[in-house]
């Protein structure tokens, strides 16, 4: 056998466990780099097929070691900006859930108040020294742009900007219908009803 041969064999002398003990590379590792980069990791195969290492070996599996978990970061790096780019999409979908929420929401406000219920209120009271017999009851309902409120047996109608004032105006209008009827000498049928009715409510002063 040459003498350089020889000395190569010689030389060879460290197994893969003593490798990674030395390189602090789980030996699974070192299998694997002399596997995928051959020459690159020292080492020979003696006569009976076992694999031996150079004791250079122990700094290239090293330096593969170092390079594999550079990569690994970079990857990594790569992984949390695409996770990023991702959290960002998904808040622009939130974003977009919540604006069609919202349009949904005023649609639904807008027919709500296009479809307000009508409420009732009591009046007690009336003005020019009239008086009602009893607490008369009143609707008010939204109209428009604002709401009117009715005494359905007469019938009569007021309307205001606000429910308080749509009331008032219905007193006020009480009144001058009684009055106005009262003063007139010939009433129609519809007329005389009304009269009927607000006589049965209202005391005259």
């Amino acid at each position: 056998m040459p003498a350089r041969r020889r000395a190569q064999e010689e030389e060879a002398a460290l197994t893969a466990a003593q490798v990674a003990r030395q390189s602090g590379v789980p030996v699974r590792r070192v299998v694997e780099y002399t596997g995928r980069y051959g020459e690159r990791i020292p080492h020979a195969t003696d006569e009976e097929g076992r694999v031996r290492y150079f004791s250079r070996a122990v700094l290239e599996v090293q330096r593969l070691r170092r390079e594999e978990r550079a990569h690994k970061q970079a990857a990594l790096e790569f992984t949390e900006a695409d996770t990023y780019e991702t959290a960002l999409a998904e808040i622009e979908t939130l974003k977009k859930g919540l604006n069609e929420m919202a349009d949904r929401a005023r649609h639904i406000e807008t027919l709500l108040r296009a479809e307000r219920p009508p409420l009732t209120a009591v009046l007690y009271t009336l003005p020019e020294g009239y008086r009602f017999r009893q607490p008369v009851t009143v609707m008010i309902q939204w109209e428009g742009r604002g709401f009117v409120a009715s005494l359905p047996d007469v019938p009569l109608d007021a309307t205001g900007r606000s429910r308080d004032e749509a009331a008032h105006a219905l007193r006020d209008l009480i009144v001058a219908t009684l009055e106005r009827l009262e003063k007139k000498d010939a009433l129609s049928d519809e007329e005389r009803g009304q009269l009927d009715v607000l006589l049965t409510l209202v005391d005259a002063p």
